[in-house]
């Protein structure tokens, strides 16, 4: 896959797992306030909803992070970027971030280098 087309996946599954943070913050506020000193008889149907809600978000975007994430790793095993790869595998999606930024986009092997056969000069 394209680097152009792997950023905004990745990008999108941060944001939808951000905008999570949403509804459970507003799921916990109703709960902290219907239910206080410990004393609740039941949770609200609606806490219960959009805490199911942010449940939903967290998960598609954690699918969308994961998925981008891996295929960034056979990107750079393609393209023998094993120093890349290596961090990439180790320490996940910071690298990923800085690969995004720093690397450029190309369509050959980074590295490669075309054999030239020596020229035969007059003796």
């Amino acid at each position: 896959m394209r680097k152009r087309t792997l950023e905004p996946l990745f990008i999108l599954g941060l944001l939808l797992s951000f905008l999570a943070l949403v509804p459970a913050l507003i799921s916990i506020a109703a709960i902290s306030s219907l239910c206080s000193y410990g004393n609740c008889s039941s949770v609200p149907v609606s806490a219960m909803i959009l805490i199911i809600l942010a449940s939903i978000m967290v998960f598609a975007g954690s699918i969308l992070i994961m998925v981008s994430w891996v295929l960034v790793l056979i990107k750079q095993a393609q393209q023998q970027q094993w120093a890349w790869f290596v961090c990439t595998l180790l320490f996940s999606y910071i690298p990923t971030v800085i690969y995004f930024i720093v690397v450029p986009e190309s369509s050959s092997i980074i590295g490669e280098q075309q054999y030239q056969p020596p020229t035969s000069r007059g003796l």
